[in-house]
């Protein structure tokens, strides 16, 4: 006897599918035509008119007086009571960090009292003060 023999089956009745009933798809509206585009304008920058405009707006800055006042204006530095030409020639006399003395030159020039005290980082505090140069 074969195992298919040995032992029946029963018969199981087969499952009734039940469907949820189909949603109803609401009917697309009819799409408006679509306008065509306008032409875009087409503007050729190149390196030379970028040039020439950032020339001509830097020009034309200068005739506020306040930025061509504030711009004559020239500074020396003194650090620790010595006198130097630029704040990067005393930087480079007192071997301070290069890396630091463009934004520690603004910081400088931004002060009210154009006096500033620092240590750099490297453990001395130097005092600065901006003098004006005599043109």
């Amino acid at each position: 006897m074969t195992k298919a023999a040995a032992s029946p089956k029963k018969a199981v009745p087969a499952k009734k599918s039940v469907k949820a009933p189909a949603k109803k798809v609401p009917a697309k509206k009819a799409a408006a035509p679509k306008k065509a585009a306008a032409p875009k304008k087409v503007v050729e920058k190149t390196a030379e008119s970028t040039f020439e405009a950032r020339r001509a707006a830097a020009a034309a800055s200068w005739a506020d007086p306040k930025v061509a006042k504030a711009r004559a204006i020239k500074h020396k530095v003194k650090i620790d009571g010595v006198e130097y030409p630029s704040l990067r020639k005393g930087f480079e006399e007192l071997k301070l960090p290069m890396s630091k003395h463009n934004s520690f030159r603004l910081e400088l020039k931004a002060s009210d009292t154009k006096r500033l005290s620092s240590d750099l980082d490297t453990g001395t505090k130097h005092k600065f003060e901006l003098v004006e140069a005599k043109a």
